[in-house]
């Protein structure tokens, strides 16, 4: 059907017109057999709500459909189906945007009415302190849960966070535009200080909620150097390569772990690096083409340490040993030979 056409006619596909500098038409629904008995109405932001009828394909089942622009694009739901419901539907939206709609069931020769609440979004925690974190390890991940809690579907049009430095953010289910009415998702956030001192950030959630369409969840931390023991991040490896779960990061975290917690001296070197690395690390991660020198110049050190923890510490002092007396035996024939043609 056609809505402000001087003639009505079933299409199998329900268009809305608005007068805008002449016609403008959308297909509001292309399923077939759509678009008899339809009503409209605007709610407090001039979105469209329109409730018409439809059949199924082989006529044996009838419903009373209903459609909103809210989100900017056209979502359709089935209100109510049965062996002939929908016809001569009547909508309006109360004062709070809640849809009502009257419509005629034929086969009990009844008049019905439905109700259905805006959508209505809320989001738990709201606000949330990660606590101390040492600077480039990571949080235990944090659930943030959006509940639609109407009967009408939310539509999700942003999730962002302020500061994707020292926070993560996993979308998760909620990467769907659309929480159905009685639904929710969760968002997984995680706080990975790239350095020492508070941090702080917003998630920021955006959707076609009447009452509230931008939610603001307030989230901070603390990035503390690591004691003594261990457990503690890579700061210039981290500012280099991005990130402390980045592989080659790993393989440092993984090596100090392994050989340099293990004795006094990888201790003493340890708390020393910790003492002092923190201001570099933060001067690397705010320059992009020393975050790249840096990361060349680590390549050397990502390998040897990767190949320690293949083969071991002494496995690998005597390869490097063996390096070191093969090129120098290959320096040696090479001067020999250079001196021998010289005197020739």
């Amino acid at each position: 059907m056609v809505l402000g056409c001087p003639h009505l006619h079933r299409l199998s596909a329900l268009c809305c017109e608005r007068w805008l500098r002449g016609w403008v038409t959308e297909t509001v629904d292309d399923t077939a057999l759509v678009g008899e008995y339809t009503s409209i109405a605007l709610d407090s932001s001039n979105k469209v709500h329109i409730s018409y009828h439809g059949w199924s394909t082989d006529y044996t089942t009838s419903y009373l459909k209903y459609a909103n622009n809210t989100s900017g694009y056209w979502v359709t739901q089935t209100v109510n189906s049965g062996g002939n419901v929908g016809k001569y539907s009547s909508i309006a939206l109360d004062s709070s945007d809640n849809v009502h709609i009257s419509y005629y069931d034929e086969a009990n020769g009844s008049l019905k009415y439905a109700y259905g609440i805006a959508s209505d979004l809320s989001v738990s925690p709201s606000v949330h302190d990660f606590g101390d974190v040492v600077a480039g390890d990571s949080s235990t991940p944090l659930e943030v849960t959006l509940s639609n809690t109407g009967t009408q579907p939310c539509h999700i049009t942003q999730i962002a966070l302020s500061d994707m430095t020292n926070f993560s953010l996993d979308i998760n289910e909620c990467a769907s535009p659309s929480i159905g009415f009685g639904s929710s998702c969760t968002i997984t956030v995680t706080f990975s200080p790239q350095s020492t001192g508070a941090k702080n950030t917003s998630l920021t959630i955006n959707s076609d909620d009447l009452d509230t369409p931008v939610i603001n969840v307030t989230l901070s931390g603390k990035g503390v150097a690591a004691a003594g023991g261990g457990g503690g991040g890579c700061f210039i490896a981290t500012a280099a390569y991005g990130s402390y779960m980045e592989s080659h990061v790993k393989v440092l975290r993984d090596f100090r772990d392994h050989f340099l917690l293990t004795n006094p001296v990888g201790k003493a070197f340890v708390d020393l690096y910790y003492t002092y690395s923190p201001p570099v690390a933060d001067f690397i991660a705010n320059n992009d083409t020393v975050r790249l020198m840096v990361r060349w110049s680590l390549m050397p050190v990502v390998g040897m340490s990767w190949i320690t923890l293949q083969l071991g510490m002494w496995i690998t002092l005597a390869l490097i040993g063996f390096l070191i007396c093969f090129m120098g035996a290959g320096a040696t024939i090479a001067l020999r030979r250079i001196r021998l043609r010289s005197q020739v």
